[in-house]
């Protein structure tokens, strides 16, 4: 993967030119990159001709609650929020290792983009000074809202700290891009939080990021480092794996490590439509920051993971479990179609060609356990009857 430098990018020459980022929170760039919605039209295209747009998407470093959970739940902010602790002294070694690493793979980042999630901002923070970038907070880039993450709750779910408190963990040397009142999500952040129970995370993790994306190639190129969690990791490096294999190849990110990365890179053709990350013609380039990824070969007919080594009868038994899954799923898909999509951000993933190829990542996901399966994205009515 070439690394792209400050002449690929008007807004990256701004950012090198200012020396340590944005240093006003009203820039035009935070106007462009927020003005609406990533969904929303933006600014003409400063330069004509095709410009090559690089992604940097993280997990955040290691949590306090991973180190220490009893003694995480029992203090007074753990008691408060216990789904959304600090790093630990080890993940913020992490956090900017990886912002050095993220430094040589590309010397024009534009602009961090973090979940509302401590551990993240705080990821986010240390990656900033490394790299001499401003910070904006994303709620479209939080962790799923759902029991599967947070236990039983009674709605609205358990509680998430106020906008104010987060901006707290964010020293004056990072700048942060845009004011409260600028922004045009709930609470003062960008993008919309979900609401309790979430049911489609993954699938709203992986559009805002398509959105983001598409966003940053009208901007003339911008490179942004989103950090995030590991399921939005998992989900973007497979579904781009996907897509530049053509589908041949099934990919199954099995482990996400604290501050592992997926790197996204492609050129952008001048008034292109917007790529999804499973569109063959997007012809990324990725590459993988410490992630595990395996495949299935050839979802049409022989399954196994790459190093799975068997026998004849175990293989046909993994088989039938997957066509059986193929069918339960199909029924399941049929019931799910009457829902209404209540997302404006999911729209980035619809049509029928992503429900069938979705329903094809997640049986193969499934069939052999995953930890990164794809089981809840399934395209609503809605998204089905779009064209993409």
């Amino acid at each position: 993967m070439g690394q792209c430098s400050a002449t690929d990018s008007h807004v990256a020459q701004e950012v090198h030119m200012q020396g340590c980022g944005f240093e006003r929170q009203g820039s035009d760039f935070a106007d462009e990159l927020v003005g609406g919605s990533p969904s929303s039209p933006v600014a003409e295209h400063l330069e004509l001709g095709p410009r090559r747009v690089t992604m940097a998407i993280v997990r955040h470093g290691e949590r306090k609650d991973r180190e220490n959970p009893t003694g995480w739940l029992q203090s007074e902010m753990g008691k408060q929020y216990p789904f959304d602790p600090p790093l630990t002294p080890l993940g913020r070694t992490q956090a900017s290792r990886v912002g050095k690493e993220l430094a040589q793979k590309c010397d024009a980042y534009s602009l961090v983009i973090s979940s509302p999630y401590i551990r993240c901002v705080e990821t986010a923070v240390l990656i900033c000074l490394e790299l001499g970038v401003g910070l904006c907070i994303d709620q479209e880039l939080g962790e799923i809202f759902s029991p599967h993450y947070f236990g039983d709750w009674e709605s609205p779910g358990p509680l998430r700290r106020d906008p104010k408190e987060v901006v707290a963990f964010i020293p004056r040397s990072v700048t942060q891009v845009g004011s409260l009142e600028e922004l045009d999500g709930q609470g003062g952040f960008l993008g919309m939080a979900p609401e309790w129970p979430e049911r489609d995370g993954k699938l709203r993790m992986a559009a805002r990021v398509e959105q983001l994306f598409n966003r940053a190639a009208l901007m003339d190129g911008a490179n942004f480092v989103l950090v995030t969690h590991g399921d939005c990791v998992a989900a973007c490096h497979a579904l781009a794996l996907a897509g530049s294999c053509g589908m041949s190849r099934i990919p199954v990110v099995s482990k996400v490590p604290y501050c592992g990365y997926t790197l996204l890179e492609r050129v952008c053709e001048v008034d292109e439509d917007d790529i999804g990350l499973i569109d063959k013609e997007a012809q990324w380039q990725v590459q993988s920051g410490n992630l595990t990824v395996g495949s299935v070969d050839d979802y049409s007919g022989s399954v196994g993971l790459d190093d799975y080594s068997g026998s004849v009868e175990e293989q046909q038994a993994m088989k039938k479990t997957a066509q059986e899954l193929v069918e339960r799923k199909a029924k399941k898909q049929e019931d799910a179609c009457s829902r209404t999509n209540r997302r404006q951000s999911t729209k980035i993933l619809m049509g029928e060609v992503y429900k069938a190829r979705f329903r094809q990542i997640e049986d193969a996901q499934a069939a052999f356990g995953g930890s990164a399966s794809l089981q809840s994205w399934r395209p609503t009515s809605d998204q089905s009857q779009a064209v993409v």
